[in-house]
């Protein structure tokens, strides 16, 4: 079965331009034109507008068939698992979106369990911020995917790690030092409230660490006086060591090592959510479902915990 004009569509709308979507399926720009114009042709219709700036906008024709196309992709997508577990000689395989360094330990664990079982198991493991790992597991793209997140999308399934304490970090020298300890596990709590005269380093809006960390600033009615902002958490952090500010980050970029800054927690605790999560709609194979049961085995057993 060929799907190339329903892959091809998809592509260009969910691109938002030809040049990017050309790029992503390995055509050349004017290849993928013919292929959008050809395609108009055949169907009598006008499917995607473009403006003076070259973005693009979708008539209602353009709405509809890329509505049917999404549908008919999944389709086949689900159509290729289920044949895939009928076939005993077809080789198993997962693509695994993951943001958290520190599960890689037990990602490769469940392979090397898994490979035992499956001995062809090829697993592809893809890298992305946790918003875009998210969408990619609901368009299909993923089978799975293991990162922090902020708010559950409807869609997936989540089943969640441990939620650790997001924590003040600040200079040893700091004149609040004396509020703080120098273990990251076992902290005082203050109201972030009563900060509002520091300069704060935060992580930038758009990431779930900056994003989780406004959100819960306006619940509590903190205003904070941002200095500097940044991407990298790891940079962020040290900033704060170097003297700049203190700021608030996830206990997965702290290092108890780092005897330059020293921690306190939030009153009422900022709580930062990990979990890995799947399509509530896909079909499971049988190794999907295998890898499934091996993360709940080692969350009931706390093996998982201690790993991440």
């Amino acid at each position: 079965m060929d799907f190339k004009q329903q892959e091809y569509f998809v592509a260009i709308v969910e691109a938002g331009s030809l040049s990017k979507a050309a790029r992503q399926l390995y055509v050349s720009q004017p290849t993928l034109s013919q292929f959008l114009s050809k395609l108009e042709s055949s169907m009598g219709t006008q499917l995607i507008l473009r403006n003076s700036s070259n973005a693009l906008s979708l008539t209602e024709a353009g709405e509809l068939f890329y509505e049917y196309s999404k549908k008919a992709l999944s389709l086949r997508d689900e159509f290729d698992r289920r044949l895939s577990d009928l076939n005993e000689s077809a080789k198993p395989s997962l693509v695994i979106g993951n943001n958290l360094e520190k599960a890689m330990v037990m990602l490769n664990d469940i392979v090397s369990e898994l490979s035992a079982k499956y001995p062809g198991l090829k697993v592809q493991f893809q890298y992305g911020n946790p918003y875009q790992l998210q969408e990619m597991v609901v368009n299909g793209k993923l089978d799975m995917g293991f990162s922090c997140y902020n708010h559950k999308n409807p869609q997936l399934e989540y089943l969640d790690f441990p939620a650790y304490e997001m924590l003040i970090v600040l200079p040893k020298d700091h004149p609040l030092a004396y509020l703080s300890s120098a273990d990251f596990h076992d902290v005082p709590h203050i109201k972030l409230k009563d900060l509002e005269h520091e300069k704060f380093i935060l992580v930038k809006e758009g990431t779930v660490t900056g994003d989780i960390t406004r959100e819960y600033c306006e619940e509590n009615d903190a205003k904070l006086d941002v200095c500097i902002e940044v991407y990298n958490g790891s940079f962020a952090l040290a900033s704060v060591a170097c003297g700049l500010g203190i700021g608030i980050f996830p206990p997965e970029t702290l290092d108890n090592r780092n005897e330059d800054v020293r921690y306190i927690g939030m009153d009422p605790p900022l709580y930062y959510k990990r979990a890995l999560y799947y399509s509530k709609s896909t079909y499971q194979t049988t190794v999907f479902r295998d890898y499934i049961r091996v993360v709940r085995r080692l969350a009931e057993t706390g093996s998982l915990f201690r790993k991440l």
